[in-house]
């Protein structure tokens, strides 16, 4: 598999705190190696960061051309204050605020801007999510706008029908997760010409660790999700979320990549490739 379109270079698939202890004083050179070399070895040529605040995907997109592979990197993620998304980077509580985020990625190297723009699922409770439901559409329009305007493409990290269509809507480059989306969202996003990641691994890993009828129910509908954007032509990518609980880097790859078709796979590198170039 030749690349990964959502990972997390800073994290480890078992224990994201002792992870990021690695990483405490700055991002560890020695872990960052171990995990580019892992991926050159089961050939990857392209990562997309979901980035960290600890320095790691930005380190990892300089050193990454050592190792043959093309890596992208937000830099750091960037979410609402209050809202989930505080381990992965940082917070904003206005516009100026975000943009000001904004400018310090670009300066330290970014390639292109992420978004937390809600929660994540409660496992024990179908369509509920964790850490917030969603920005105002006005203020999502905001964010992407003047990422736009200074030549970013938007990776938007959005869980929910509603969420997903205001994201839409504003105009992101990329849909990360997408959990519960409805029969008219999947038509939208497949016509909209984003990218969808739908992330797949982390709820599987879930599943095995804490088999539940809610995780099952999860997995059934977004299988069904995916199953629609495809049929209808839109662009979905494969992105494993590596480095999040139960999701080693590059060995993820293969569960992951046998979901989508060549074809598809050579349509969404294509797009990640000219709208997140790698550093």
């Amino acid at each position: 598999m030749t690349y990964d379109a959502h990972i997390h270079i800073a994290l480890d698939g078992a224990d994201w705190r002792a992870a990021l202890v690695r990483h405490a004083n700055g991002a560890s050179e020695q872990a960052v190696r171990e995990t580019l070399a892992a991926y050159a070895a089961v050939g990857a040529t392209y990562l997309r960061d979901g980035g960290d605040k600890c320095g790691a995907s930005l380190l990892a997109a300089r050193m990454a051309p050592e190792y043959g592979i093309s890596f992208a990197s937000p830099g750091f993620a960037l979410h609402p204050a209050g809202c989930y998304g505080g381990f992965l980077g940082r917070a904003f509580a206005s516009l100026n605020e975000y943009k000001r985020l904004v400018d310090e990625a670009a300066a330290a190297g970014a390639t292109f801007v992420k978004i937390m723009l809600t929660g994540i699922m409660d496992f024990e409770r179908f369509g509920v999510l964790l850490g917030g439901d969603g920005l105002p559409a006005a203020q999502v329009n905001a964010l992407v706008e003047y990422a736009h305007n200074q030549g970013f493409s938007v990776m938007a990290h959005v869980n929910g029908a509603r969420a997903v269509r205001d994201a839409l809507e504003a105009g992101v480059d990329s849909v990360e997760h997408g959990f519960y989306l409805d029969a008219a969202t999947c038509h939208d996003l497949a016509q909209s010409g984003a990218l969808w990641v739908p992330t797949f691994a982390p709820v599987r890993a879930q599943a095995a660790a804490h088999p539940s009828p809610v995780i099952e129910r999860i997995l059934a509908l977004h299988e069904e999700n995916m199953a629609r954007v495809l049929e209808e032509g839109g662009l979905v990518a494969c992105g494993t979320d590596a480095g999040s609980g139960g999701v080693p880097h590059a060995n993820s790859l293969v569960n992951e990549a046998s979901l989508l078709s060549s074809e598809a796979h050579s349509r969404a590198l294509a797009s990640l490739r000219a709208k997140f170039p790698g550093a």
